[in-house]
């Protein structure tokens, strides 16, 4: 089973936002000192001795300082 089907299984996914680069340590601690959420502990960061999850849960604000602390925005598919 993939980690998506275990996540559709317990809630409904509104949206996944991915960032590329090898950041996600640095980006999950910016986003649980801003409000982010760990809705399954260790989910995302089985191979991470330091932090609580890689998968978080956060609010639309959140998204989008997420999107300036993360460095340049990918391209939008046309």
């Amino acid at each position: 089973m993939w980690h998506i089907d275990r996540l559709t299984e317990a809630a409904a996914v509104e949206r996944v936002i991915a960032f590329p680069g090898g950041r996600e340590c640095a980006l999950a601690d910016f986003a649980l000192a801003h409000g982010a959420r760990t809705p399954v502990p260790r989910f995302g960061a089985t191979d991470c001795r330091r932090c609580e999850a890689h998968l978080l849960a956060v609010g639309p604000a959140l998204v989008d300082a997420l999107a300036v602390v993360s460095g340049p925005a990918l391209p939008q598919p046309e």
